[in-house]
């Protein structure tokens, strides 16, 4: 009756759960990778002739003329609107300027990262850098003509979006070169891990890319850091990213500072540093990047001259093996300003 249906209902839902077969659960493990990797999305293709952008010569930018655009002194040569304010039309000004030399600078660098010698281009990391240059050349390609302060806002955001996408390419990059290097490990499994190592530096023409590469990543992003930070208000002596009243010995005094305090956390002391000479001067720069170069060669000269010293011997990996240094006692180290 009702019991004995339940009952078989029952078995006829068991007997469904055959154990799937050897075979049958690889057909069903293939399916399933087949589904997941169905699913990945394509790389970004140019929606232009990249190449007939990368064809094109970059306009040479100086430091004066990031300057005196940014304080509006040469509006007199745009067709802007003249009955806009001056801040407004210096914006336009700018932004018509990316809009046209931005996607010439990413499409050099996108061929280039495309075209990589050794097998460099096929690193999955540098593929990712590659893939964003390849994208934010698309979205400035298909970005409208800044002509009124509505085009110019949602330009601005646009910008916004490429600069904090390109944010990690030095993290990743490093990762490319990472990548080639246990890549060189595996071309070569005879070697040792040290000599293999040391092949990367048979490859002159990759260290002249990445010299090039990274000395144009600081060009672009300059040239968008200047024009976002000109909609912010703007603090004495400043014009975007540029102080007109740089410092070089304020500067170098933080940049020492921080420099000693990393060598006193890694080694427990670090030398004392003077700042002689033009104490006084100033000039037009961007702070952060002399803060940043400071504080690089300070550091290292730390290493070398003081904070090894601490130590008082120190192991190098060099790419022909370990080796030990002794290093005496040194002497307080100087910084010099000069105006020449």
């Amino acid at each position: 009756t009702a019991d004995r249906r339940q009952q078989q209902t029952r078995e006829q839902g068991m007997s469904r759960l055959v154990p799937l077969q050897p075979q049958s659960m690889r057909a069903a493990l293939s399916c399933t990778r087949r589904r997941l990797f169905s699913v990945i999305p394509e790389r970004p293709r140019p929606i232009a002739d990249i190449a007939e952008y990368a064809a094109k010569r970059q306009t040479g930018v100086n430091m004066q003329a990031l300057l005196s655009t940014g304080m509006g002194l040469r509006l007199d040569k745009s067709e802007i609107d003249a009955s806009l304010p001056t801040q407004q039309r210096t914006l336009i000004q700018v932004a018509q300027f990316l809009h046209h030399e931005l996607p010439i600078r990413l499409a050099h660098r996108a061929i280039e990262l495309e075209e990589l010698p050794h097998g460099l281009s096929d690193m999955p990391s540098v593929q990712v850098v590659r893939d964003w240059y390849i994208e934010s050349f698309n979205d400035l390609v298909a970005a409208k003509e800044t002509n009124t302060p509505d085009e110019e806002a949602a330009f601005e955001r646009q910008l916004h979006k490429i600069y904090d996408r390109h944010a990690p390419t030095l993290l990743k990059m490093a990762r490319g070169v990472h990548e080639f290097k246990q890549e060189l490990k595996r071309r070569h499994p005879e070697s040792t891990s040290k000599k293999a190592l040391s092949h990367l530096y048979d490859f002159p023409e990759v260290h002249s890319f990445l010299d090039s590469f990274y000395v144009s990543r600081i060009g672009i992003r300059i040239l968008i850091g200047q024009y976002l930070e000109l909609h912010h208000t703007q603090e004495e002596h400043y014009v975007g990213l540029i102080n007109t009243k740089t410092s070089p010995s304020e500067i170098a005094a933080q940049a020492i500072e921080d420099a000693r305090y990393m060598c006193v956390r890694q080694y427990g002391d670090a030398p004392e540093v003077e700042i002689k000479g033009r104490t006084d001067l100033v000039f037009s720069y961007i702070p952060s990047h002399l803060y940043y170069m400071l504080f690089e060669v300070r550091f290292i000269l730390f290493i070398w001259g003081g904070g090894l010293w601490v130590c008082g011997s120190v192991s190098i990996n060099s790419p022909y093996g370990g080796q030990t240094w002794s290093f005496p006692t040194s002497p307080p180290t100087s910084t010099t300003c000069s105006s020449r």
